[in-house]
């Protein structure tokens, strides 16, 4: 879905970026990272908080641009759609991200099992998404002084 199609659609308001935000995710961003990669964690708990991450990742970035997504059904999946629109996230790893959602909801709603391979594939994209964020943030002078 293209930005103007997500306005006027409803999904996301404009929203001045305040105060530390940029930080405040990233620093979220971090820790359930570091909670993701740690095994002690049930896989069920690593997935989600891998998911999270995810979703954290699109949430800043809609901040960035002085957006804020509406809660409104299908939100997750419009926050994922603006990472294609605007950091140019592919449809492979954006159709994945959608796939990590439903397995989430599957295991919170119907306590679906996760394999281990499920949940290292999910942390390890979840990881390099971030990184790939961290990157696309850094080259970004309007930002600067938030970060």
């Amino acid at each position: 879905m293209r930005l103007e199609d997500m306005i006027s659609g409803r999904y996301i308001e404009r929203e001045p970026l305040r105060g530390r935000e940029v930080k405040q995710f990233r620093d979220r961003i971090a820790d359930r990272l570091a909670d993701a990669n740690n095994t002690s964690n049930h896989g069920h708990t690593r997935l989600g908080l891998a998911y999270s991450a995810i979703l954290d990742c699109a949430l800043l970035l809609l901040r960035a641009h002085g957006y804020r997504l509406k809660s409104v059904r299908g939100h997750h999946e419009i926050a994922i759609e603006f990472l294609g629109e605007i950091m140019g996230v592919g449809q492979v790893d954006m159709d994945y991200y959608l796939e990590l959602a439903h397995m989430r909801h599957d295991n919170l709603y119907e306590a679906a099992p996760v394999t281990d391979t499920e949940v290292e594939e999910a942390v390890e994209a979840a990881t390099e998404l971030a990184e790939k964020l961290d990157r696309w943030l850094n080259g970004r002078d309007p930002l600067r002084n938030e970060l």
